[in-house]
């Protein structure tokens, strides 16, 4: 038996040593820091995607697709107008 065969019977094998148990599950502390750092952030970038204005976070997106945000002072969409009601 070749010493890649012992090393993968045994569970072990080169890749595994270099770069360690792909299959060890678990928090890492870079891991935890990103979420608590998204949760903080969560909040705040969600009250810039909704602010009613061209200051908003949106506003760029929507540009991208050819549409403007809608100022607070339009009228609702009267859909059944526009289907022929």
């Amino acid at each position: 038996m070749s010493r890649f065969e012992k090393e993968v019977s045994q569970g072990r094998s080169r890749r595994g040593v270099l770069h360690g148990d792909r299959n060890e599950k678990g928090p890492s502390p870079l891991g935890t820091t990103i979420f608590i750092a998204l949760r903080i952030l969560d909040p705040v970038l969600q009250y810039g995607i909704l602010l009613p204005s061209t200051a908003s976070l949106a506003a760029p997106i929507l540009g991208l697709f050819g549409g403007t945000p809608l100022p607070l002072e339009a009228p609702p969409l009267r859909w059944a107008s526009h289907l022929g009601a």
